[in-house]
């Protein structure tokens, strides 16, 4: 399963977040517990790093070598932003992904005093 199925997938479920570790399923993360995407099989380093590069242009993966880590946003039609976070971790690429509502809930919405 491609990151962009993945990540409509988490988008539908209400999830805020998606963590990409290998040997581990794709995990959501629902109000705060985290939940793998049903279905889905353990990720290979290889599948992070496909990943990785679907969502990342040329000047960002120079950066994620030479750093070993690398921030940024983008902006994906049909799901909207993103925050993502990639590192280096035993080894192997972990790449953690926020969804960004496009909508602010309101404080009443949100339940806040």
């Amino acid at each position: 399963m491609d990151i962009l199925s993945m990540l409509n997938i988490a988008m539908k479920k209400g999830a805020s977040d998606v963590h990409l570790i290998a040997s581990s399923p794709p995990m959501l993360r629902i109000y705060g517990f985290l939940e793998p995407l049903d279905g889905a099989a353990p990720l290979t380093a290889e599948d992070i790093n496909d990943a990785l590069l679907q969502l990342t242009t040329q000047e960002q993966r120079e950066t994620f070598d030479r750093y070993l880590e690398l921030d940024f946003s983008h902006t994906l039609p049909g799901i909207g932003r993103v925050r993502c976070n990639a590192g280096r971790q035993r080894g192997t690429i972990s790449f953690a992904i926020r969804l960004l509502p496009s909508v602010i809930p309101t404080i009443d919405e949100l339940g806040l005093p």
